[in-house]
């Protein structure tokens, strides 16, 4: 036993002995990569005869031993296979009710970003109107300076209005800029809100036809169900009963109604004879008299 675990124990199944289990290593086969056969294994554990020879050439670029090279094996670091989870198939309609409401979701951070440029669009306006305003302001002192005779306090004023003046061009442009980039923010908003109106238009005709197919496999599956059973044939004998009972009894009553007509006509024949006998006699007991 000990001889036999020594010599085939690395071709158990993934190609580990005990200590290679213990190691998390695993010897392989370089032609496909499949863990070692019991053949494989003997190779190269009987190549250890050729200690210390057979350490040494582990020291190689390859670092195999006498044994792996005649075996033509590797021992690797063992790693397990991922195991595939079952992927189960999602609902469509729960699919695109997901999707639906992550792009409401966007829509309302896309809307809160909009209505944040359009304060700050708003801000620039009210910059450009209170510099406009600071100007006008300014340039009226400066004609109460001068009909004051004082020019000295006009030059003052009109410097100040001046420099206003600049700020509201600046910030005019400023304004206008921002005012094209909102135009352009609420067409893509709007945009974006045309596009989730038709997916939610989209997802009312998906269902449909998710709903329409379940429906119809559904339906092909109770058909089979009910060829494969005996139900049917069933039915179909029941009926085949129905038509000879009912052909038995049209049957019966047409021969009760033959015969009751023979009896009728067998009594009428009787009383017949009767009367004739009767009738008969009566002539003879007048010739008689």
């Amino acid at each position: 036993m000990w001889a036999f675990g020594l010599l085939f124990i690395d071709g158990f199944r993934k190609g580990q002995g005990i200590g290679k289990k213990l190691l998390s290593l695993q010897v392989l086969r370089l032609k496909d990569g499949k863990p070692c056969t019991f053949k494989d294994a003997f190779i190269r554990r009987f190549a250890g005869v050729f200690q210390p020879l057979d350490f040494f050439w582990t020291l190689g670029r390859k670092r195999q031993r006498i044994g792996d090279k005649l075996a033509e094996t590797v021992v690797v670091k063992y790693e397990p296979e991922l195991e595939q989870a079952e992927v189960e198939t999602e609902d469509p309609e729960k699919v695109l009710e997901g999707v639906i409401a992550a792009m409401k979701n966007k829509l309302v951070e896309a809307r809160g970003k909009v209505n944040a440029s359009i304060g700050v669009e708003k801000q620039f306006q009210d910059a450009y109107e209170s510099a406009v305003s600071q100007a006008e302001r300014w340039q009226e002192r400066a004609l109460i300076s001068l009909k004051a005779e004082r020019e000295d306090l006009a030059r003052e004023d009109i410097e100040k209005r001046n420099e206003y003046r600049r700020l509201a061009d600046k910030h005019k442009m400023q304004w206008e800029e921002q005012k094209q980039i909102v135009q352009e923010l609420s067409n893509l908003l709007e945009h974006f809100q045309q596009k989730m109106m038709e997916a939610e238009g989209e997802k009312a005709a998906v269902v449909a036809k998710h709903r329409n197919v379940d429906a119809e496999a559904h339906l092909r599956e109770m058909l089979t169900e009910i060829q494969d059973s005996k139900a049917l044939e069933t039915l179909v004998q029941m009926d085949q009963d129905a038509i000879e009972a009912a052909t038995l009894a049209k049957a019966a009553a047409e021969v009760d109604v033959a015969y009751q007509d023979a009896k009728l006509e067998r009594e009428f024949s009787s009383y017949a004879e009767e009367a004739l006998l009767d009738k008969d006699l009566a002539e003879l007991k007048a010739k008689l008299q």
